[in-house]
């Protein structure tokens, strides 16, 4: 137990009067000197600001195991740094409020402060024992404010942290600005409370300390318990509304749940209403897009979010979910004001790649964030990579409900955005004809794929180096048949061939023509089913005996050990056998040296796992209900009983799975479970098939794996390329 004097945590504040805002006669304040601090004995992670409006805000940090003690809170006039508040009247002290965090030991702390004022820039240092940690934010402006509104967004923070605080750094060392939104999925398991720290909290730390907070909730922050446990947000806390000078800004959750989206909505109607006859301007962030292309091609509340945004004049929406950066023409509904919308995904997790459209004005796969400023009737907005290099820009000017001649010129009508928003992307191909290099072969694309009415033309890419033979077409009629010859060097893959077949598409929609050289043809899933051959299924034995998840494998005596179909021969690691419970795994290996990390597992020693619970044989495992990955590692904490458990995606959770490890003289024991109630679709009971993977790493690098991947990419996310299981009697 630490001593109290190094619990007594202070929280000093004082007003500065911004630059831009100090009168001449106003007298400048210097803060005391507290030496930088890297490593804060006493605070888990923090602190950061949110809820702030002209008068108020909410400053949080996570105390430690034992941490439960007052902490004070003492804000300041400009007259001075003052330790006794009884000096002024006007001063007060405040005590945090300290909440216990669910199932962990270390404590939420939160201070309100109140009677502030009105767009002022507020500085405050906690102090432990013997470290300290500073921040910085400043209160709202007033609706009728002149000074301009400068704000950052970013999103997708999650999974790879040190891409996060490259991104974070960056955005840190922005000139002034006086908020930050976040589009979502800021980790990649929102109920693993390590990840909050480790891929959130500490590498936004540089950015949490220049301004408030603001986030939205993506998919990934799961049922956001701790979410909205360690924001404390207006509202409900899952979608909200603020206001900052003559901006409004709107947070919405496309993941609230059936029950609850009506709510919504009414309450999205009330605010709008209220907000369009005091605002100038309005600004919308939600995690799930309504326009986007590349990644998931999301069209989240189009049918039903749109239309009231439309009505009370939303100026732009800024989303997350695909990890990479779009920005589209201006998009109306007759007689509507355009709405401008991007997506600005690129915070740090993994970049998905851009794909074209017709509506896209820029469309970028790399890290970003964007700088937006309102002056006036004036919105400029900047998108920078972490080396502060421009990718885009763009700006609006709004008067009288209306945007700069030419780029309501630009505006695309929404019902013909619609039809087109895909036009270049989605292209399914149906190869009736296994493609052998350098014969003929028919490619069907289905009539669904164009715009009804559309008239389509496909011939020869200038790049490509398959052979096509012209052909023509309506949407929504007859397929059209294409005459393709595949190169020499064909290789299939995951998800089609190498290289792509494209295409150049003419089309005339809407009496506007397209025309984009190089549209990918992509193989149904029907075809790369039928073109990938259907793995031999691995018999794994029921297992005679109760199996305890404790690594000691003192229950597998009687049970063999796999046969890996990538070297045909059996494991002398890997044992696998069921029970009516589930699937259990047990592995004995031998490493000179354990490596652990609990920030970047995939470099260190562990197994990973992919199921396919219905054997469906999908494309895709993210979007499917039955598929699920987790990773199992030595854990961290050198506790034997305690493997740690990650799940990548899937309806598992750890309560659904089991792990455990032990360390050994040549190595060291892993041992898991994952239960029936995980295992969707699966029937515990013998003939029963199973799409199964795994990976066994050693630092990183692969030491047995079950399927045969050789000359495949992206395995992790396609079951039609794992290997299967069949549960047996013996």
């Amino acid at each position: 137990m630490m001593k109290k004097t190094a619990l007594a945590v202070a929280l000093l504040a004082t007003v500065i009067i911004a630059a831009s805002c100090r009168s001449q006669d106003s007298e400048q304040i210097s803060p005391p000197t507290v030496a930088p601090a890297v490593q804060y004995s006493d605070i888990a992670f923090g602190p950061y600001v949110n809820s702030v409006d002209q008068t108020s805000a909410e400053v949080h940090w996570v105390t430690r195991e034992g941490q439960h003690q007052p902490m004070h809170l003492i804000a300041m006039t400009r007259k001075g740094w003052l330790l006794d508040v009884r000096s002024d009247e006007t001063m007060h002290r405040e005590v945090p409020t300290a909440t216990a965090i669910p199932d962990r030991s270390e404590v939420l702390q939160t201070v309100r402060l109140t009677g502030l004022e009105p767009g002022q820039r507020y500085n405050y240092t906690i102090f432990t024992g013997r470290d300290a940690i500073s921040g910085t934010f400043r209160t709202a402006l007033p609706p009728d404010s002149a000074e301009p509104v400068r704000f950052l967004a970013y999103g997708d923070t999650r999974t790879e942290a040190e891409r996060h605080a490259l991104v974070a750094a960056a955005m840190a060392r922005e000139e002034f600005f006086d908020l930050v939104l976040n589009t979502g999925d800021l980790v990649a398991n929102g109920t693993d409370w390590a990840q909050w720290k480790d891929q959130f909290f500490d590498p936004a730390q540089s950015l949490l300390s220049k301004a408030a907070m603001w986030p939205a909730r993506g998919n990934h922050e799961m049922d956001a318990v701790l979410y909205r446990q360690l924001f404390d947000l207006p509202g409900n806390g899952l979608y909200y509304s603020f206001d900052f000078g003559n901006v409004h800004f709107v947070v919405l959750d496309p993941y609230i749940g059936e029950d609850q989206h009506p709510a919504m909505l009414q309450w999205l109607e009330q605010d709008l209403a209220a907000a369009s006859k005091r605002s100038q301007w309005i600004i919308m962030n939600y995690h799930e897009p309504t326009f986007n292309i590349g990644g998931h091609g999301s069209t989240w509340g189009r049918d039903d979010v749109l239309p009231i945004m439309e009505k009370y004049g939303v100026d732009m929406v800024i989303n997350g979910h695909s990890h990479l950066y779009e920005r589209f023409l201006p998009i109306a509904s007759p007689a509507a004001k355009p709405i401008m919308h991007v997506v600005a995904g690129g915070g740090g997790a993994p970049n998905y790649p851009s794909r074209p459209s017709p509506l896209l004005v820029k469309s970028s796969s790399e890290l970003h964030y964007c700088v937006v400023e309102v002056r006036g009737n004036r919105l400029e907005m900047i998108v920078r990579r972490p080396d502060g290099s421009e990718l885009d820009r763009f700006e609006l000017i709004k008067t009288e409900g209306r945007y700069q001649p030419k780029l309501m010129a630009e505006t695309v009508d929404l019902a013909h955005a619609r039809r087109v928003a895909f036009l270049y992307a989605r292209m399914p191909g149906d190869y009736v004809d296994v493609p052998i290099p350098g014969a003929r072969i028919s490619v069907i694309v289905p009539s669904t794929a164009f715009p009804g009415g559309s008239k389509i033309r496909i011939s020869q890419a200038s790049k490509s180096a398959w052979k096509v033979s012209p052909v023509e077409g309506v949407g929504q009629t007859d397929p059209m048949i294409l005459r393709v010859t595949p190169p020499e060097d064909l290789r299939l893959r995951v998800g089609g061939f190498s290289p792509l077949l494209t295409v150049k598409l003419e089309a005339e929609i809407d009496g506007k023509s397209y025309s984009y050289d190089g549209v990918p043809v992509n193989p149904t899933p029907e075809t790369v089913r039928r073109l990938t051959p259907e793995p031999v299924a691995v018999d794994v034995p029921h297992a005679s005996r109760q199996i305890t998840v404790d690594g000691l494998l003192e229950d597998w005596a009687d049970v063999p050990y796999v046969m890996v179909p990538t070297t045909g021969r059996r494991s002398s690691i890997t044992r696998i056998a069921w029970r009516d419970d589930g699937l259990y795994v047990a592995m004995d290996v031998e490493d000179d040296e354990i490596k652990t990390s609990e920030k970047s597992a995939w470099t260190a020693d562990g197994v990973e796992v992919f199921i396919e619970s219905d054997y469906a044989r999908s494309g895709d495992a993210m979007r499917k209900r039955n598929r699920a990955a987790m990773k199992f590692d030595v854990s961290p904490t050198g506790d034997p009983q305690a493997a740690q458990t990650n799940i990548s995606y899937g309806r598992l959770t750890p309560e659904t799975t089991a792990a455990a490890w032990q360390k050994t003289d040549k190595g060291y024991t892993l041992e898991f479970h994952v239960s029936q109630a995980a295992l969707l679709g699966a029937k515990m009971e013998p003939g029963t098939k199973i799409g199964f993977h795994y990976v066994l790493r050693n630092d990183g690098e692969t030491v047995e794996q079950f399927a045969d991947i050789a000359g495949k990419s992206g395995v992790w996310r396609a079951p039609i390329t794992w290997w299967a299981i069949r549960l047996d009697t013996e």
